[in-house]
């Protein structure tokens, strides 16, 4: 992983080779209009941060008083969610995940990025003090099995929260 630095922003992506699987250049092609690039994960965050009263999550991990060591973010899209949290808590060591490349290049130093499937057996360390997924219903084809891996050496066994 390359890791570049400017003030209190670094970049760096994990990718994790599953056999000879790798990211293709069109994977990291999305679709640019007027001048950017649009990504609906962006607009869903910000409805959540609406309904939710400016809140993260409804879990007590999401309140700022609390310390809540690890966290991973399954299916962290864009990261926004993970580099909100990873602001909020900067004792925190925060992962997100997801298949997609589409996380930035810049992001806060307690926040790194990973692309890997979690259907598959878990390669990110744990434990975890807190699991967060959302909008996850129609991407994950065995739930029995996402929620053992969830529950199971990859969790905190004192106080965890999965969301």
């Amino acid at each position: 992983m390359q890791v570049l630095r400017r003030g209190n922003y670094a970049a760096g992506v994990i990718v994790r080779k599953r056999g000879s699987s790798q990211i293709e250049d069109s994977m990291l092609v999305y679709r640019f209009e007027y001048g950017r690039t649009y990504n609906r994960l962006d607009l869903q965050h910000h409805i959540c941060l609406l309904t939710l009263g400016g809140s993260l999550d409804l879990a007590p991990p999401c309140q700022s008083s609390d310390e809540v060591g690890r966290v991973l973010d399954i299916g962290t899209g864009t990261g926004v969610w993970a580099m909100q949290f990873g602001d909020d808590h900067p004792e925190a060591k925060v992962i997100g995940v997801d298949l997609s490349a589409v996380q930035p290049g810049l992001t806060v130093p307690n926040v790194k990025f990973e692309i890997d499937d979690i259907q598959e057996e878990w390669t990110i360390g744990g434990p975890f003090g807190y699991i967060h997924s959302r909008f996850m219903t129609s991407s994950i084809a065995n739930w029995e099995d996402f929620l053992t891996q969830s529950f199971t050496g990859s969790v905190a066994k004192r106080r965890n929260t999965l969301q």
